[in-house]
């Protein structure tokens, strides 16, 4: 089925997409069981006028035998006379501008065929008023290149290349307290089956199948407006899209996004089992993200010797995260017998920290530079409520080192304190003005003054 007559029996359904006329022979014979052809199809008509009323358009000249053909009751007629207050500068539906511009819906040409009678001008998506369109203030976006006033009959504005339309009434099957009058309850929206028979006898990979393919000669893709798509699920469904995969089947497979079939993960150690990927493109190299199941432990199965990684490879191969390619550092839960709590794994496979069920953290190797902490580090034994705080370090509001032993001993540091070498001592005390000094021969003696 084709919409513009110009491109009817040029071209062998547009599967190929060569004019065989130049005696071009298609790189395949391909046929189709239906085939329809849309496009930027013209207006049936394109009209001068001389006058507009209220309700109708007089032409410049009369419409003659063959013109007559296409002007039916119903049609579309759009004129390129500039509504007021509208423009094409104003974002409008699809992202594109506005549609700024008078039409109308034909109901009767005059015998003469000088004029065409409509049932009222208005602008799209609007309901008539009375308007009567302009002979002098036009629409330039649209309809361009045109500088008199022009009528358009059959000119659409949206090209479907098919609409199918399903509608359930509940009324008909009794749903609602009527007599029913259909047992019409299930709707396929459409179905695609592919069969293979007599399989026994037919190699691997000896024939092709594809579904649905939404694609096109597209080589600018930024012409087209930033909310067009290839495929939407709209609309209130209960589920919009289910794959019906099974392990050694792809859900999807695209140049950025993997989702394998779900596969149950093997009893062997380090066995895998890919959950998930993103594919990513540096320069040169390909980076893999995702999660993986990895077994912990040989010859078992269930969660409790299962880790969930998350994390990736540079290079390597798709659909082998965690076995190939240059690791990353990865999270790791269930990591080594840590059954409920999570790992970090540097790409070295280093565990650099571990934290466990009862909130225990284990740090490997910690290199800080220029660390600050706010509060008091306190040092305990027992865990939760059990803990006994046996010590802690802080600083006073004058920012002296402070810290206190078993909850009554302590040291403070308000001025240079330097050891060198071991100090023993029961006590050290100072009351009133007494001091406990050391002389230049390292021996303790006692002084009233400070000491010098």
């Amino acid at each position: 089925m084709y919409t513009d007559a110009a491109y009817q029996n040029t071209i062998v359904a547009a599967l190929a997409g060569d004019d065989y006329r130049g005696g071009q022979v298609a790189s395949g014979f391909d046929v189709a069981a239906f085939f329809a052809s849309a496009g930027t199809e013209n207006a049936r008509l394109a009209l001068p006028v001389a006058s507009y009323t209220a309700n109708s358009v007089v032409l410049s000249t009369a419409l003659n035998a063959a013109q007559l053909l296409h002007v039916k009751q119903g049609m579309f007629i759009s004129t390129n006379s500039l509504v007021p207050g509208l423009g094409s500068s104003v974002i409008g539906d699809a992202n594109l501008p506005q549609k700024d511009y008078y039409a109308g819906i034909i109901k009767s040409v005059s015998s003469d065929g000088l004029t065409i009678t409509v049932y009222g001008w208005a602008p799209l998506g609007s309901k008539s008023s009375g308007a009567v369109p302009s002979m002098t203030s036009l629409e330039s976006y649209y309809w361009q290149n045109y500088t008199s006033p022009y009528v358009f009959i059959g000119a659409p504005t949206k090209m479907f290349g098919r609409n199918t339309y399903m509608t359930y009434d509940g009324s008909r099957t009794g749903d609602t307290g009527q007599p029913a009058t259909s047992s019409v309850r299930q709707f396929e929206g459409e179905e695609m089956d592919f069969n293979t028979a007599n399989v026994d006898n037919t190699p691997d990979q000896s024939v092709s199948f594809h579904g649905y393919t939404i694609g096109g000669s597209n080589t600018k893709p930024s012409i087209l407006t930033s909310e067009s798509y290839g495929l939407k699920l709209a609309d209130g469904l209960p589920n919009y899209l289910e794959i019906a995969d099974v392990c050694g089947q792809n859900a999807i497979d695209s140049g950025g996004y993997h989702l394998p079939g779900g596969c149950m993960l093997g009893t062997a150690l380090n066995n895998k089992a890919e959950t998930f990927e993103y594919n990513m493109y540096a320069n040169g190299n390909n980076m893999h993200w995702g999660m993986w199941l990895n077994r912990e432990t040989d010859n078992t199965n269930g969660w409790t010797t299962t880790s969930i990684n998350l994390g990736g490879n540079v290079d390597g191969t798709k659909g082998s995260l965690g076995s190939s390619g240059s690791p990353t550092a990865r999270l790791v839960w269930g990591y080594q017998g840590n059954t409920g709590g999570i790992d970090v794994v540097t790409n070295a496979g280093v565990d650099s920290l571990r934290v466990i069920g009862d909130l225990t953290a284990t740090i490997n190797n910690v290199v800080a530079k220029n660390t600050y902490e706010q509060g008091t580090t306190y040092y305990q034994i027992g865990n939760g409520s059990a803990a006994v705080t046996q010590a802690h370090i802080a600083a006073d509001g004058n920012g002296h080192l402070y810290l206190q032993s078993d909850r009554n001993g302590h040291i403070k540091s308000n001025s240079p304190l330097d050891v060198a070498g071991a100090i023993t001592s029961t006590t050290l005390t100072g009351s009133g003005n007494a001091f406990a000094c050391l002389n230049a021969a390292g021996q303790l003696y006692r002084s009233a003054t400070a000491c010098q």
